[in-house]
C-alpha cells in the first residue's frame, strides 16, 4: 500500500475538517458546498487507499461521479460567496443546476455504453469548475472585494485542473493531451494531496480569519 495514498487520505480529512469548522462559524451555503466537495474527495482518497491500483479504484461504481464533486462544489461555494455575478443574482443556484445536468449526461453516457460522452462531460465539468476557482478569486481580489488569502483557491485550482485531467486519463486508460498513463500514475497522489492541502488552508483562512 502506497504511503502517498495515506497522505492523500490525510489531506482529504484536513479539507473536510476545515470545511466543517468553517460551517460551524459561518453557517452558509458556501461552507456546506465545501463539505460536499471534501466528502467527494475523501471517498476517492479512501478508495485509493483500499484499492492501491488507481484503475481498479476509479472503476468502482459511482467513483467517477463522486470525484466530480470535489472541483464542482468547491466552485459552487465560491460562487455563493460572490452572490451576484454578471448581473445574475444567486448565480450559485444556476451552477448547481449545471452540475446536476452534467452528472445526468455522465450517467446517460455510461448507461448507453458511450464512455467517451461520460468522460467528456466529466472533463468539461472539471475544466469549467477549475476556471471558476482560478479566475474568480483573482477578479475579486483585484477589485478589492475579497482578501488576498482567496488567491490560495487560485493556486489550488491550478493543481486541481491538472489532477482532473490525470483522473480522466486513469479512468480511460488512454493518453490525453500528450500526457501518458505512466506519468499520471507517478504524479496522481502528489497532485491530489497538494490540491487538498492548499484548499483546506484556503477554506480555513477565509472562514476563521474574517
Amino acid at each position: 500500500m502506497s504511503a502517498l495514498a495515506w497522505v492523500t487520505l490525510i489531506s482529504a480529512l484536513a479539507y473536510l475538517a476545515a470545511s466543517i469548522l468553517g460551517y460551524t462559524k459561518k453557517k452558509t451555503i458556501a461552507e456546506l458546498a465545501w463539505i460536499v466537495s471534501s466528502i467527494g474527495f475523501l471517498v476517492i482518497a479512501a478508495a485509493l487507499v483500499a484499492i492501491p491500483d488507481p484503475f481498479e479504484a476509479l472503476a468502482v461504481p459511482g467513483a467517477v461521479f463522486i470525484g466530480t464533486l470535489y472541483p464542482s462544489f468547491l466552485a459552487l461555494g465560491l460562487l455563493h460567496r460572490k452572490g451576484e455575478f454578471a448581473g445574475i443574482e444567486d448565480v450559485w443556484k444556476y451552477y448547481f443546476y449545471f452540475i446536476i445536468i452534467i452528472l445526468i449526461i455522465m450517467a446517460g453516457g455510461q448507461a448507453a455504453g458511450a464512455r467517451g460522452v461520460a468522460v467528456g462531460a466529466e472533463v468539461f465539468l472539471h475544466v469549467i469548475s477549475g476556471l471558476i476557482v482560478f479566475f474568480l478569486p483573482i477578479i475579486e481580489v483585484l477589485g478589492k472585494r475579497w482578501d488576498a488569502k482567496y488567491l490560495l483557491f487560485t493556486l489550488g485550482a491550478i493543481v486541481i485542473g491538472i489532477g482532473g485531467i490525470a483522473l480522466a486519463i486513469v479512468s480511460t486508460g488512454a493518453a490525453m493531451m500528450g500526457i501518458t498513463v505512466d506519468l499520471v500514475l507517478v504524479l496522481l497522489h502528489p497532485l491530489l494531496f497538494l490540491s487538498a492541502f492548499i484548499i483546506a488552508l484556503a477554506v480555513y483562512l477565509v472562514t476563521q480569519t474574517e
